[in-house]
């Protein structure tokens, strides 16, 4: 049984040697590379342009009142004991939701929690939906949804 116990507490400490010497190892022997930042056109050094998401693309023109952007779209209201707001229609888009039962501060006059507030308004927030489909055009951000009545 000795014997066991040997073998048992070699095997663990090569575990861990390799466990944790491999990332030491790997990191200072292959080290990842760098994407290159610049490129050579026509014999001249040339910066890449910054791969990412363009934080400009759905930013609006200024910040207007949370009201009147409200009413610029069609909305389904939201009217719970917990949550109070509403689903606006074109897109959709979730971006008008208030927590009812949190408050901003611990005074009992306090605003309730905004976690949502639509684009065009002061702190914008919101939650858009959508899928990706082959061979189907799927709804675009502009796309007004309804309910059909059966």
């Amino acid at each position: 049984m000795n014997n066991d116990r040997k073998n048992f507490v070699l095997f663990a400490v090569i575990a861990a040697l390799i466990l944790f010497g491999w990332p030491l190892l790997q990191n200072r022997f292959f080290p990842t590379a760098n994407p290159p930042a610049t490129k050579i056109v026509n014999g001249k050094q040339v910066a890449l342009p910054k791969p990412g998401a363009d934080p400009t693309a759905d930013t609006p023109a200024a910040v207007r009142n949370r009201q009147v952007v409200l009413a610029e779209t069609p909305r389904i209201r939201i009217d719970t004991p917990t949550m109070k707001g509403s689903i606006n229609l074109t897109g959709p888009r979730i971006d008008d939701l208030v927590l009812v039962d949190y408050k901003e501060m611990v005074a009992k006059n306090s605003a309730p929690i905004r976690l949502l507030s639509p684009a065009g308004a002061p702190e914008a927030y919101f939650a858009g939906f959508g899928w990706r489909s082959d061979g189907l055009q799927p709804p675009a951000l502009s796309t007004v949804w309804r309910t059909v009545n059966m």
